[in-house]
């Protein structure tokens, strides 16, 4: 079945080839990598514009980050054409949260404000950087959240 590109969540990058028997290094993009990017999981990559599912054959981690190896790619030079190219999945496929905690996609869009109402920020885009400085005010401020 396909999928639609915009409404698949980014799990991973592919960094580089590794080897010359097809395999890749995946940079992460989620908190489940283990569970991710294990042999038989499949991803969504866009090849030619046109999204397509991809099984995991074989993977396995070096310094933090997944070496994999997907079906049908089976040498250096198939692997060097995925370099760049982004690993998404449907969101029901992403892993369950506990409650009160969020994907980085699901923040997109909120506004973060003052009890009394002050417009703090607004995500268009849910970087990184931004969460660590929220996280580093919640030590004094609390950031409860609430749909309106």
């Amino acid at each position: 079945m396909a999928q639609a590109w915009d409404a698949l969540v980014l799990v991973g990058r592919i960094a580089r080839t590794h080897g010359h028997r097809g395999a890749v290094i995946v940079k992460p993009e989620t908190d489940f990598p283990e569970v991710r990017f294990a042999p038989g999981a499949t991803v969504w990559i866009e090849r030619a514009g046109v999204p397509a599912e991809v099984t995991i054959v074989d993977a396995h981690f070096h310094n933090g980050r997944p070496i994999v190896m997907f079906e049908g790619v089976d040498s250096m030079n198939d692997a060097e054409l995925l370099r760049g190219a982004e690993l998404r999945v449907p969101e029901g496929a992403l892993q369950p949260l506990p409650d009160g905690a969020f994907y980085h996609f699901q923040l997109i869009g909120c506004e973060v404000t003052t009890i009394g109402g002050e417009l703090l920020l607004y995500r268009r885009g849910c970087k990184r950087f931004v969460a660590r400085r929220l996280r580093a005010r919640a030590h004094h401020d609390a950031f409860p959240f609430h749909s309106s």
